[in-house]
């Protein structure tokens, strides 16, 4: 499927599919990925969640003899939780590890 191309109408169905409420996805490489003997096409692609639609930038990187070049996508903005790492100690008291301990000392 070339996404170039806009009459496609598999890009255009894609598109919808992943743009419904349970994927919620956009398309965001719109150059072309690939040339070989004077034709280009856009078979790679990036999908990004479309809260994101604004808040990102994409390019091709070109990556040696390939005829497929690389896609870079930097998201500007992007707000994420840190977890917090937190180390827990517990120590199981019962009847025999409290014999264990009084036996031991």
């Amino acid at each position: 499927m070339n996404y170039l191309a806009d009459n496609c109408s598999k890009r255009q169905q894609l598109d919808n599919l992943l743009a419904t409420y349970e994927y919620n996805l956009i398309s965001t490489v719109r150059f072309p990925t690939r040339s070989t003997n004077g034709t280009i096409s856009a078979i790679d692609n990036v999908f990004i969640d479309v809260s994101h639609i604004g808040k990102y930038t994409t390019c091709s990187f070109i990556n040696g003899p390939s005829d497929h070049d690389a896609q870079v996508i930097k998201l500007e903005n992007i707000l994420t939780q840190n977890k917090l790492s937190e180390t827990k100690i517990t120590r199981n008291f019962n009847k025999y590890s409290i014999d264990d301990f009084v036996r031991s000392n």
